[in-house]
């Protein structure tokens, strides 16, 4: 059941974007990141969010997000801003 939020953001053209979710975990399939990745068929268009520090398994694990559902691919590259991280 689509909940009235999401009927509202559909009228106003807005798309839907995951918590932001580690290469990491997806790589070593953590049994908490599942359900993060784990879109309804009404959310659409949604991007998925994706973080981390390893080229080699960014790179591997955006590859298999193609077979996903989802519609935006954002990668997440931290803010330069010092600012920031205080």
């Amino acid at each position: 059941m689509t909940c009235h939020f999401v009927i509202y953001a559909k009228k106003w053209e807005l798309h839907f974007v995951t918590e932001m979710v580690s290469a990491k975990a997806i790589y070593f399939k953590n049994k908490n990141t599942e359900p993060l990745m784990k879109i309804d068929k009404g959310e659409h268009p949604i991007a998925l969010q994706l973080f981390g520090s390893d080229p080699d398994i960014i790179a591997q694990m955006a590859a298999s997000i193609e077979e996903r559902d989802f519609d935006i691919f954002d990668f997440n590259m931290g803010c330069p801003c010092t600012e920031d991280s205080k």
